[in-house]
């Protein structure tokens, strides 16, 4: 869940737009 935690601190998660979480996904390099 530590990824989680990044995403939660950047706030993007909490945001309604896929399209920024899907931004932040790949700055992080992950493969969700």
């Amino acid at each position: 869940m530590a990824r989680l935690a990044a995403f939660d601190m950047d706030g993007t998660l909490l945001m309604p737009d896929h399209h920024l979480g899907e931004k932040t996904l790949s700055t992080f390099g992950a493969t969700a």
